[in-house]
């Protein structure tokens, strides 16, 4: 323990590239959190025989890893995983099965463990808190289900009481608990009867494929000569004129935008003669939701229509309903297209269970065939495509979208990207309910 706590100081200090995963930062706020709840919860819990001496105490995070090497939960080398939620369980456990009676042990099966190094001596052995312990521990990511628990606080209000000599009034706010769109805005140009959108973007904060997009083609000639005589990287740490003489510098260019079709958050104070430059444009954040509505075509085969509630329509509708039921009417019971009835409605953070072709697959009563089918929306694309993350996968960045169709095996897929035709599942709140032990009925 003692050469690792010297070796982390000296890689920290020689360390040129700050390396990705859990950062020192957060370690020091858990121990935080835990010294203040440990303090708080020995002023509650005490000893039956001495009122006076509490029964909390705290286990550190390097004592609950030395336990999981001990108990070879973990590898004496391995790095801890966090790429499964599953690792909090175990600490969980772990942590539950350390008394006094196993700190005295660990310090006897240490100093075992250097005589069995360097005498010679018989090999240590620490006595596990049940026989099959590790490998309960090991099977628990087949056993357990994550439950996330997000409540929506889309529709929520800020409200507050005023006091005023005409009496007590309620004061409600105007606000939305979500981000609407992007911060930057876009601006429109006409070029040969074609409405193309344009984004201004800082000369030092452009990318070398930027530059052929810029919209200004004197501008784009002058920049184009001064990086093909500099470089790219030295003509964009320098000044760029466009008139040298006069010393008329290029601080901002305009860039032609691939989006197509950006949402319109409100008008400009001053109108413009011009019909689409009258308008503030932004890039969509996120979507609320999509509403899935199937049918049958004339040839008998199933087809499905999609709508997708961006966050600013969504937010839009809220603004003017306060009604509990004010998700329900964002969205038609029938499609726009074919009048096909309201199949389901998905949301974001909602749990799910996949299936391949029929709902009967879904057997409650077995828990490892319920692991590998429990997902999380974790996004709606604005084309109707869902992401799904397998409920245990504690990444969020670096997982490979898989688009094929739902299939159970032995690893479960860590995120799909489904479209309206392959997306077959149950969903939480409609077709089924899970509660916090992961017990899951259906409605």
């Amino acid at each position: 323990m003692e050469l690792d706590y010297w070796k982390g100081k000296y890689n920290r200090f020689t360390m040129t590239e700050i390396p990705e995963g859990f950062s020192r930062r957060q370690g020091m706020g858990i121990g935080l959190i835990s010294r203040y709840a440990g303090l708080y919860l020995k002023t509650i819990f005490h000893k039956k025989d001495n009122p006076q001496k509490s029964n909390v105490y705290i286990v550190k995070g390097s004592i609950t890893a030395e336990f999981r090497r001990i108990w070879n939960i973990q590898d004496d080398y391995e790095k801890k995983c966090r790429d499964n939620h599953i690792h909090h369980c175990i600490d969980a456990i772990v942590v539950g099965c350390i008394g006094k009676r196993e700190y005295d042990l660990m310090a006897q099966f240490y100093r075992d463990e250097e005589k069995y190094r360097w005498e010679k001596k018989k090999k240590p052995f620490f006595k596990k808190p049940w026989e099959t312990f590790t490998q309960d521990m090991l099977s628990l990511k087949d056993e357990v289900l994550t439950v996330h628990f997000n409540p929506s606080n889309f529709t929520k209000k800020a409200h507050k009481k005023v006091f005023t000599p005409k009496g007590i009034f309620v004061a409600q706010g105007d606000c939305a608990r979500v981000k609407l769109h992007k911060e930057s805005y876009f601006g429109a140009i006409e070029q040969k009867g074609e409405i193309k959108y344009v984004m201004r973007k800082e000369l030092s904060a452009l990318k070398i494929e930027d530059i052929k997009n810029i919209v200004d083609a004197v501008v784009k000639e002058k920049v184009l000569a001064v990086v093909k005589k500099k470089g790219f990287k030295q003509a964009m740490a320098e000044p760029i004129y466009m008139n040298e003489d006069k010393r008329i510098l290029i601080k901002k260019v305009r860039l032609f935008v691939s989006q197509t079709n950006p949402l319109i958050v409100k008008k400009h104070r001053d109108l413009s003669s011009k019909e689409y430059k009258q308008n503030y444009y932004v890039d969509n954040e996120g979507n609320l939701m999509i509403a899935m509505y199937e049918g049958v075509k004339k040839n008998g085969k199933i087809d499905r229509e999609i709508t997708v509630v961006n966050n600013l329509e969504a937010a839009k509708f809220f603004r003017q309903s306060q009604k509990n039921n004010a998700e329900k009417q964002l969205i038609s019971h029938l499609s726009p297209k074919n009048g096909y009835p309201l199949k389901t409605v998905l949301t974001q953070k909602q749990l799910v269970l996949m299936y391949e072709d029929s709902p009967k697959e879904i057997k409650l009563r077995d828990t490892k065939n319920m692991v590998k089918r429990l997902y999380q929306v974790v996004e709606i694309e604005k084309d109707g495509r869902v992401k799904l993350k397998f409920h245990q996968e504690a990444r969020s960045e670096g997982l490979n979208k898989n688009s094929a169709a739902f299939k159970i095996q032995d690893t479960p897929e860590s995120l799909y990207r489904h479209t309206k035709s392959n997306l077959k599942v149950l969903v939480n709140g409609v077709d089924f309910k899970i509660n916090i032990l992961g017990e899951i009925s259906l409605i």
